[in-house]
């Protein structure tokens, strides 16, 4: 039983396997923080060491990170036929250890709304 990635642990896994083929001294020499003409800048890059210094949504960076994959097909993202890539079972901006996706939440909580909102 292989076992599951967090967020964290799977962007340091998708830049030491995909980008640095296996050498995990080379993440930390990343050049793709800047705009590369055709490119652009990677939306990993801040979180590959593993803090993150800007607080933002690791979840949302993987996905922006599979639709620059996909060619900005959010259609492509959702048919992500890489099954093997660490970043698929975040693909959707999600995470999918937590219980409940945000739909079900609120879904119960128009449930329990007196207006029925």
């Amino acid at each position: 039983m292989t076992k599951r990635l967090t967020p964290k642990t799977a962007i340091r896994k998708y830049c030491v396997d995909n980008c640095m083929v296996g050498q995990p001294v080379e993440v930390r020499l990343c050049t793709t923080d800047e705009d590369i003409p055709f490119i652009g800048a990677c939306p990993l890059y801040n979180l590959r060491m593993g803090p993150n210094p800007n607080k933002e949504r690791r979840t949302a960076q993987i996905r922006a990170k599979c639709l620059d994959c996909s060619g900005g097909s959010s259609l492509q993202v959702q048919n992500c036929w890489n099954t093997a890539c660490e970043l698929y079972e975040f693909r959707l901006g999600k995470n999918p250890a937590k219980k409940g996706s945000s739909k079900e939440h609120m879904s119960k909580m128009s449930e329990k709304s007196p207006l029925g909102l």
